[in-house]
């Protein structure tokens, strides 16, 4: 069953994409920045540069957008893995966002952002691995300035984000306040 909803999700996907394409613009580009986490016990700082999932910074945002509507929506994605002799560890992260326009008639000026995602970590040994994944969801204002070539813009975010707890794994709910910067190609 679950191949078959795959499938469906697929061929929906492919018939749906030239259609999206045609009428908005997709935009890719990194997230550069500064995290401090606080949980129950601990804070931490964390620069990355570009943004890294090991710092609670996704570091390759893909966006969708319609010229001059209010609202935008993104994906915030990263993955970092390292493997050396049997042993690995990876950590993948992913948020959907939305992003809320503030200056109705322009694309330059402030916005506001929440969305919902994941943070997951898998370490491995041999034939033995054990991971984690918990949920997250966060918030920010940031500003944008569209640059003038009209194919891209330059941002600036402070978000706030919480990771959700998991008991069994061992890891505690945490927070993490960042800022980040970042530019946006626009691909029409």
């Amino acid at each position: 069953m679950k191949r078959h909803l795959g499938f469906v999700f697929a061929l929906l996907l492919l018939a749906v994409a030239p259609a999206c394409a045609v009428a908005a613009t997709w935009s890719l580009g990194p997230n550069i920045g500064f995290s401090m986490l606080s949980g129950q016990n601990s804070t931490q700082t964390v620069i990355a540069w570009p943004g890294d999932v090991s710092g609670y910074m996704p570091g390759l945002r893909i966006g969708y957008f319609k010229k001059g509507a209010p609202s935008e929506f993104f994906f915030d994605t990263g993955l970092s893995y390292l493997g050396s002799n049997g042993n690995s560890f990876r950590v993948l992260q992913g948020t959907a966002n939305m992003q809320f326009n503030l200056a109705r008639r322009s694309t330059n000026g402030a916005y506001m952002a929440a969305g919902i995602g994941f943070w997951s970590i898998a370490e491995g040994s041999g034939n033995t691995t054990t991971s984690t994944t918990v949920p997250s969801m966060g918030g920010g204002l940031g500003l944008r300035r569209v640059l003038r070539s009209g194919h891209g813009a330059v941002r600036g975010e402070m978000r706030l984000d919480h990771y959700f707890q998991d008991q069994n794994a061992g890891l505690e709910a945490f927070n993490a306040m960042s800022f980040k910067f970042g530019f946006d190609l626009w691909m029409r």
